[in-house]
């Protein structure tokens, strides 16, 4: 069963995804959590120690920051029966720097080839998750207005389709707003 947990800046999608995990798992060492944040920065760092801090010490941690190809093939991920990917939005901000892309001069045939490559990935994680209990986490970016410069806008473009791609495969959608979480699709927990 697939959970997809979205919202925006700091409305708390991850500590729900977290909380729901919790509820879920049996035993916390049935618990693959996989982060996709990598630490740029001071700012960065700072904000993946506290995400490291507030998990339960016995989740096992596999840092996937640019791709999800071989996942299945871990030990980690198969001996675990839940699974929690965290976030989509950094996966798809770190993707797309993969190759330096100059955002301003993009043609609409390199931009169409970033999204296909980045949701194949993307539908390669939602395939091999479907026989875990698996929770994803990703930013809403649909309800804010459109980006002034080409990279933003791309992002946009290219998130909100991967959290459509993930949302149609999803058993349920929770959209978390100011920490209080509704549920868009499925039962509710």
């Amino acid at each position: 069963m697939i959970t997809f947990i979205t919202g925006g800046a700091r409305s708390g999608k991850s500590s729900y995804g977290e909380e729901l995990v919790k509820k879920t798992a049996t035993v916390a060492t049935d618990v693959l959590y996989i982060p996709t944040a990598k630490a740029y920065d001071e700012e960065m760092q700072d904000r993946i120690n506290k995400h490291r801090i507030r998990r339960p010490k016995q989740w096992e941690t596999l840092e996937m920051p640019t791709g999800f190809q071989g996942l299945e093939k871990n030990p980690d991920f198969a001996e675990r029966s839940v699974i929690m990917v965290d976030c989509l939005g950094v996966f798809v901000t770190n993707r797309m720097f993969l190759k330096e892309w100059d955002f301003d001069q993009l043609t609409a045939k390199e931009r169409d080839q970033m999204q296909e490559e980045i949701q194949r990935e993307v539908e390669h994680l939602l395939d091999i998750l479907k026989d875990k209990e698996a929770y994803i986490v990703s930013n809403e970016v649909g309800m804010g207005l459109v980006p002034e410069y080409p990279m933003g806008r791309i992002f946009r473009d290219i998130l909100g389709r991967v959290n459509q791609q993930v949302a149609s495969r999803a058993d349920e959608v929770y959209f978390v707003v100011s920490g209080i979480p509704m549920c868009l699709k499925g039962e509710e927990r």
